[in-house]
């Protein structure tokens, strides 16, 4: 049995990606952003109330997500416990994990956290159950400070007197860990009471400066220095209640990190974005510049006990100093010469170093940085951002990551449990991907640049013909695979004929080339819709040749996160936006309706169940969630496990066994395989009162069966014979069985329904007698223009098919249905198809041998 997935497109981006920057700079941008907007910027969550209101959303099924991967990715904060180096802590893009074995092993430890963007860790020292974690509230709702009183195997929120934004640096007092200072969105938090509650510490602080790094001198807990950005450096030597500045011989600039020598408090080391490092041994009174080679310096740490020892993590590697900062080395050894945000030094060991990048994973020393070992099994930090199943092997997907520095391609030939990396050539972020319907081995592949390749992944060539700009959106034409179609924004829309090999500008008509997302229909591939930002909507009949402008701009609708062509519904159509939610349009998009219905209008994903009609699925900053009756009601499936804040694309395996969604932390997976599936029947629809049998899985009493599509007719009854085998009656006369469309629909409790679709109709030599056809023959598409269809063939003898007829534009015998042989006896018969392009071949069914 083939099942025909959905190809169309679901391609998201954001804004900051339609320019191209290099890593550095994103990750500086993602600060400033998160710094400037933070909290404020998200919309209500689905479980928790703020301001006295509340959106409650219950899930549609039991069951937990897993966290497919792949290992590795990036990393924001690092800790390790203060008497054991074995025990540490490593967050960032997709929440926390701990290792106990010196990083051999990572479990996940994020339960009670509804933010999974991790920014900052901070163990006490004199009690190392006691943890708090800052996140950057990348999830509506989420809160930005917690506690463990655990040692992280749980967390509630603590945040009492805090206000919004990014929380990016906490330090404990050592000699009052009730005595905490907090940077969050830009402001300094003091607490008093171990974060039961915060107070503002701003006394003298220059108001809108983008705080990022707060030290305190451990032996003389008064004394604390704070970055403000390009104003500098600002002391307290009260405790936080007044600040100062002490930027005598500092450049003008955007501070990044700031250290302090623990042995002695008045030298510390500030790192600039672009200005280099500069240190003082007078506590601020004079600054001097080092000799760290020049690029962005994003973290610094001294050695605990080795005050000469120094660290620095930069966008170009690890550097090391062992002269207190007048000479560096760059550490090789196994470590990648890529942007390290986060270094970790073991309290208890001065060997021991934890370096976390940029997509590259984490890396750990034992001797002081002579040499790295990655450890990131179990490390799921990678920030996913398209996701595509292989037509032919459900257990076969590509994922795509923000992941430039290591081409941004992965592979899983086991359903998301592991994964190979695929190497296009050069770097790239890779945002949007889709596999040929027909052939597995061609896959595309879109960043800055696209890629294609023919072997399934093992080599690739970069898309000709298209500017070298972001490939937002990759879409083959179902019903011709030669066809594809692809968005650059800012370039419009670009077509090819050759499945990808080359490409041409389709932007005739269009008034605005920042086209977000795209859809083919499945049936015409010359017919295609687009979505730009504002909601525009176009249409196109002739492959994009000439655009008209559908709508204007749909209310409240901004950048488009997707866009589906219902392969059942010949001219209903869903666009998807990250502002404005789900639109419909049941009339091929001249008008429009929303259809959010409860689901949070801040839609990043939209997909279609290959093989169930009206079923549909959106992803969100929420979680997933599904309709199955085109988008009146939705139901919400995050039951558990998909901790990420970000959840771009979605893809559904043929009959919605599994579910994998990219998002921040990789692919997560939820498996269903408990439902039913189909792999075998003889269906005789339109004999009422015969026994179809149906082979498959996991068949259960109470299945229910139904014939038809869109309209479902109820089976006159339905025995189980065992779990792999059920028996069906056709229904009556009178029920409308004789008008059904050859689609068998199987539902069970708390499963997604599953609906047989069609092989295709061979008809290119039609009355050859060495044709050779299926077994059974169901829905299909197939070209009929001129051609007579005789039935004399032996081969199609105990073929019993009709034809629906898919008009052209004159809208001749639009809906009429020709029979061939429709009393199913032997004979001669004829259809002549002159009059029509194209044709959908609907079969309902086949006699069983004799």
């Amino acid at each position: 049995m083939r099942f025909v997935p959905d190809y169309s497109s679901t391609r998201k981006y954001q804004t900051m990606r339609l320019f191209k920057y290099p890593a550095h700079t994103l990750f500086s941008l993602t600060l400033i952003c998160f710094g400037i907007l933070g909290f404020s910027t998200f919309i209500l969550p689905p479980t928790q109330a703020q301001n006295g209101q509340q959106l409650t959303i219950q899930p549609d099924i039991t069951g937990t997500w897993r966290r497919g991967g792949p290992d590795g990715g990036t990393l924001r904060a690092l800790a390790v416990h203060p008497t054991n180096p074995a025990i540490m802590f490593a967050g960032g893009i997709g929440g926390l994990f701990r290792s106990t074995d010196s990083g051999a092993h990572w479990v996940e430890c994020t339960t009670g956290l509804s933010s999974f963007f991790i920014r900052t860790i901070a163990i006490t020292p004199s009690n190392p159950s006691v943890m708090y974690l800052g996140t950057a509230s990348d999830r509506p709702g989420g809160f930005n400070l917690y506690k463990s009183v655990n040692g992280g195997d749980s967390w509630v929120p603590a945040t009492t007197g805090l206000g919004f934004g990014s929380a990016e640096s906490l330090v404990i007092n050592p000699q009052n860990p009730n005595n905490l200072y907090l940077i969050l969105g830009g402001t300094v938090y003091q607490s008093t009471d171990a974060a039961a509650s915060w107070v503002l510490s701003n006394g003298g602080l220059p108001d809108f400066a983008a705080r990022d790094q707060i030290v305190l001198a451990p032996t003389n807990p008064q004394t604390l220095y704070v970055t403000c950005g390009t104003l500098g450096v600002y002391q307290s030597l009260n405790g936080g209640t007044t600040w100062t500045p002490v930027n005598n011989g500092l450049p003008t600039g955007v501070t990044r990190s700031l250290a302090i020598d623990p042995q002695t408090p008045g030298t510390l080391y500030v790192g600039y974005f672009s200005q280099g490092l500069y240190k003082t041994v007078n506590g601020g009174g004079n600054w001097v510049q080092l000799s760290l080679p020049e690029g962005a310096v994003f973290n610094l740490q001294v050695t605990p006990g080795n005050h000469n020892q120094v660290y620095a993590g930069t966008d170009f590697g690890v550097y090391q100093s062992n002269d207190a900062g007048i000479t560096w080395i760059q550490l090789t050894g196994g470590l990648p010469q890529i942007l390290f945000p986060a270094l970790a030094l073991a309290p208890s060991s001065q060997e021991q170093v934890l370096a976390g990048s940029e997509n590259g994973g984490l890396f750990r020393t034992t001797n002081a940085g002579a040499s790295w070992t990655a450890i990131n099994t179990g490390l799921f930090l990678t920030d996913g951002q398209a996701v595509a199943l292989d037509p032919s092997n459900p257990n076969i997907l590509y994922a795509g990551l923000q992941d430039g520095v290591n081409s941004g391609l992965v592979k899983s030939t086991d359903g998301a449990r592991t994964w190979a990396r695929l190497n296009t050539g050069q770097p790239s972020n890779i945002f949007s991907l889709a596999v040929h319907p027909t052939n597995p081995n061609l896959v595309l592949a879109g960043g800055s640049p696209g890629f294609r390749s023919t072997n399934g992944g093992t080599s690739w060539s970069i898309l000709t013909g298209l500017p070298n700009n972001l490939v937002s959106t990759l879409a083959f034409a179902r019903s011709n695979p030669n066809l594809a179609y692809a968005t650059v924004p800012q370039f419009g829309v670009y077509q090819s004929t050759d499945a990808g090999a080359s490409w041409t500008p389709r932007n005739s008509g269009l008034t605005d080339l920042l086209i977000d997302a795209i859809g083919v229909d499945p049936t015409n591939p010359n017919r295609v819709f687009a979505a730009s930002g504002g909601g525009k909507i176009y249409g196109s009949t002739d492959g994009g040749g000439n655009w008209s402008l559908l709508h204007p701009g749909l209310p409240g609708a901004g950048t488009g996160s997707g866009f589906l062509v219902d392969p059942y519904e010949l001219n209903t159509l869903y666009a998807g936006f990250r502002n404005g939610g789900i639109y419909k349009s049941t009339d091929g998009g001249a008008t429009w309706v929303n259809t959010n219905n409860g689901v949070p209008a801040n839609v990043f994903g939209l997909s279609l169940a290959p093989a169930s009609p009206g079923t549909l699925f959106v992803t969100n900053s929420y979680g997933v969630f599904r309709s199955t009756d085109r988008g009146l009601s939705w139901i919400y499936l995050t039951t558990g496990g998909l901790n990420s804040g970000n959840l771009t694309e979605i893809a559904v395996t043929p009959q919605a066994t599994s579910l994998y969604v990219a998002g921040r932390g990789g692919v997560f997976a939820l498996d269903n395989d408990t439902c039913p599936t189909v792999t075998q029947f003889y269906p005789i629809a339109t004999v009422p009162g015969k026994t179809i049998t149906i082979t498959g899985t996991n068949f259960v009493p109470g299945t229910q069966v139904f014939f038809g599509g869109p309209r479902l007719i109820p089976a006159a009854s339905v025995t189980v014979d065992s779990t792999t085998q059920i028996r069906v009656v056709v229904p009556p006369s009178g029920t409308g069985a004789g008008n059904i469309n050859g689609y068998l629909t199987i539902r069970a409790a708390g499963c997604p329904d599953v609906t047989t679709e069609s092989l295709p109709v061979n008809v290119a030599n039609p009355g050859d007698p060495s044709s050779t056809f299926p077994r059974f023959v169901l829905l299909g598409d197939t070209s009929m223009d001129g051609k007579n269809y005789n039935t004399n063939d032996l081969a199609l003898e105990r073929a019993f098919l009709q034809f629906q007829v898919i008009p052209t534009a004159d809208q001749k015998l639009a809906g009429d249905v020709l029979p061939v042989n429709s009393n199913g006896s032997r004979g001669n018969g004829s259809l002549t198809t002159t009059d029509f392009t194209f044709m959908r071949a609907e079969a309902f069914g086949q006699f069983p041998p004799d």
